[in-house]
């Protein structure tokens, strides 16, 4: 005798509920120490200085510094069929158990990976990301690191806010307008270090340009 089953709307329901968490884990892959980059402070100077080396070795579409960094954005960040934008909470959460822990691994590979999304990614010629998104991401990445030392209790790095200032290509002013027009998408501690060292940084251009008029005057055959 064969028997049949009939699910019930409900069980139906709870069924697809069940799938849909089933794919959202295996589309989610959890970081791990085999994913980490190999992050040293030179890479994260180069990167920062703007220098002949990051030029050479970022630049390039197939390096395998930059097939790594794309690789371990995948764990960070995913795009959904819609194109909505999402970050991968639990890594997030990973990142932040491992840092208060005392294992800056993990938090260290995230920092070298929001350098490149801020100053490198439109160089590669493989570029999905328009600015604008680039901006969202980095801009979340940013804010991220912040509440990882502030819960580690860790005196704030101004440097991860102070990349956007960073003048190449004009993405400084182009980052000031996208955080000004999107309120900094609500993240507190964006908005906080970032108009900070936005500031710091214009200050510092006025006295640059003070001190080159106050040169000229004195001297107009000055160069610089």
């Amino acid at each position: 005798m064969k028997t049949t089953f009939k699910l019930e709307s409900t069980d139906k329901h709870l069924l697809i509920v069940f799938l849909l968490l089933m794919f959202s884990c295996v589309a989610q892959k959890k970081i791990t120490n085999n994913d980490l980059l190999s992050v040293t402070q030179q890479n994260l100077v180069e990167i920062d200085s703007l220098n002949k080396i990051y030029i050479y070795t970022y630049d390039k579409v197939n390096t395998p510094e930059v097939i790594s960094l794309k690789e371990f954005g995948k764990l960070i960040w995913n795009r959904k069929k819609n194109g909505e934008i999402t970050f991968n909470k639990k890594n997030f959460n990973t990142i932040t158990k491992e840092y208060i822990k005392g294992n800056d691994k993990y938090f260290s590979s995230l920092e070298i990976y929001q350098a490149y999304i801020i100053l490198i990614y439109d160089n590669n010629h493989q570029n999905y990301l328009s600015f604008a998104e680039r901006a969202y991401i980095a801009g979340h990445i940013t804010d991220f690191l912040y509440q990882c030392q502030n819960k580690a209790n860790i005196p704030v790095n101004t440097t991860f806010a102070r990349r956007f200032t960073y003048s190449r290509k004009n993405q400084r002013n182009r980052y000031n307008r996208e955080f000004k027009n999107y309120n900094f998408y609500d993240l507190k501690f964006l908005k906080k270090y970032y108009l900070q060292e936005y500031s710091r940084d214009s200050e510092d251009r006025f006295y640059q340009k003070y001190i080159k008029r106050e040169e000229l005057t004195k001297n107009p055959t000055a160069t610089f």
